[in-house]
């Protein structure tokens, strides 16, 4: 059956095969379980032996460091490298530790187009929970207002030809101004070897200039990503568990839950929105490590959905958006 996608209240649509709304749910409570379970068998597995000395668990004075017979640390964890570590990826942003429980992150591939920086600092330990404040600020929207490459204009955001032709229709692009977005979090984790992680945050996308778009309704990620400039906010909240399932080989399972802000044309749509992540990190050396994963998303995208009634008449409804997406990165740290 046919699914239409509507956004900016019907100013973009894009169809695509779908089943009924009945039978749209089963598949939501069926990734929902096989979440839950591979995040429990997860939980439930083994915990790998560490080197000993003396004794003593040597893992066990630095909480998702790296420790002598362990390949690899934990990841998005309130716990930070030692001084002078320096991690960076494909898609994984420039990460570096300049004092001890200080770190400085930034994305040197969009230095030019999206410039940002975000501080993390480690606050100690209260009754042994590890806490961790972080703070950023960034400026996406020059990537949305620079035409390819290497920005986005004309793809995700309108090209702006004919108001840049004819001056006095300058009122007709739906380009949005420059936002400066605000970012704070706290982060606290507990346990050693596995860790678990609560991460609370909430960003702020302040007009600079110009006039603030309509969102973009396009991919969930990008939607969610992309929240503070559209919408003014996003908070954020993360429960995430990454435990060792061997030397070289960390598993993790993460559930994020949404509230971005609400805009002029919303109507009743819901502004909350989840996403779910289960993942495995590879060590291939002490230095090098791949990640590979699965992304669920499940939020309102304007879908709706054609069935036809008891009384013969074609009827629809809106549904929320459910997709799977693939992670992959390769990290280094050095």
């Amino acid at each position: 059956m046919l699914r239409s996608h509507r956004t900016n209240g019907g100013a973009r649509r894009a169809t695509s095969l779908t089943a009924p709304a009945s039978a749209a749910r089963a598949p939501q409570a069926a990734m929902a379980a096989l979440a839950a379970s591979a995040w429990l068998l997860v939980a439930a597995a083994p915990a790998p032996a560490l080197a000993q000395s003396g004794g003593e668990d040597v893992g066990a004075a630095a909480p998702g460091a790296q420790a002598a017979g362990s390949a690899m640390a934990a990841r998005d964890s309130a716990d930070l490298a030692p001084k002078g570590t320096v991690r960076v990826g494909v898609f994984t942003p420039l990460s570096w530790v300049i004092r001890e429980g200080v770190e400085l992150e930034a994305h040197p591939l969009l230095v030019f187009v999206a410039p940002s920086v975000t501080g993390r600092f480690a606050v100690g330990k209260v009754r042994g929970v590890r806490l961790l404040v972080e703070a950023g600020l960034g400026l996406p929207t020059t990537a949305l207002r620079t035409g390819l490459p290497p920005g986005l204009q004309g793809n995700l955001t309108p090209a702006c030809k004919v108001s840049t032709a004819e001056p006095e229709r300058g009122d007709s692009c739906d380009l949005t101004g420059h936002v400066l977005v605000g970012r704070v979090g706290l982060a606290a984790s507990v346990g050693d070897a596995h860790i678990s992680t609560l991460r609370l945050d909430g960003a702020y996308g302040a007009l600079l200039s110009g006039e603030r778009a309509r969102p973009l309704d396009s991919w969930a990620p990008l939607d969610l990503l992309l929240a503070p400039v559209f919408r003014t906010t996003r908070l954020h909240a993360m429960v995430r568990h990454d435990r060792a399932l061997h030397r070289r080989l960390r598993g993790s399972g993460e559930l994020h839950i949404y509230r971005v802000g609400g805009v002029e044309g919303d109507g009743d749509r819901s502004l909350w929105a989840l996403t779910a992540h289960l993942g495995l990190d590879f060590a291939l050396t002490d230095e090098t490590r791949i990640t590979a994963g699965a992304l669920y998303t499940n939020h309102d995208g304007r879908a709706t959905d054609v069935s036809v009634g008891a009384d013969g008449f074609a009827h629809r409804e809106r549904v929320r958006s459910h997709r799977l997406w693939p992670t992959l990165d390769v990290i280094w740290t050095f």
